[in-house]
């Protein structure tokens, strides 16, 4: 994959991910005028990681760095593999969060985590670590 890939692929999940945080920030907010417990679920964190991964590990060495040393070459495809993970468990965990999958059963209020969304945020950056190591070394 070239930069230029890299770089639009970042693109798309950092726009994905700064309009998500603007819309749950401001879902928040609205909650705390109501009187509400407010909080960042553990999904979110998966959201803002992926998009300051496709900002700083992506974006910034294409646009900002004149060269890059070898190992540093796969950085961009390294932090887009990675950030593409993070999103994708975003999106389990946020679901997961909001009992629309993996606790249907549970009652009462919400927990932060819900026991779902833990194992899914938790397995998300295990594996975004794992796939972001494995193609910077060029195993991948």
């Amino acid at each position: 994959m070239n930069d230029s890939i890299a770089a639009d692929i970042a693109a798309i999940i950092a726009g994905f991910g700064s309009a998500m945080l603007f819309f749950r920030i401001e879902r928040e907010l609205r909650i705390s005028e109501e009187g509400e417990v407010t909080w960042i679920p553990w999904a979110d964190w998966l959201l803002i990681a992926g998009t300051l991964v496709s900002l700083l590990l992506v974006i910034f060495p294409i646009v900002g760095l004149k060269s890059r040393p070898s190992m540093l070459a796969s950085l961009p495809m390294a932090g887009c593999a990675a950030a593409s993970i993070m999103v994708a468990g975003y999106i389990l965990g946020i679901l997961a969060h909001y009992r629309l999958i993996f606790g249907k059963g549970r009652t009462g209020p919400r927990d932060n985590p819900e026991p779902a969304e833990r194992w899914i945020v938790i397995l998300s950056v295990v594996f975004a670590v794992a796939v972001f190591l494995l193609v910077l070394l060029g195993i991948l």
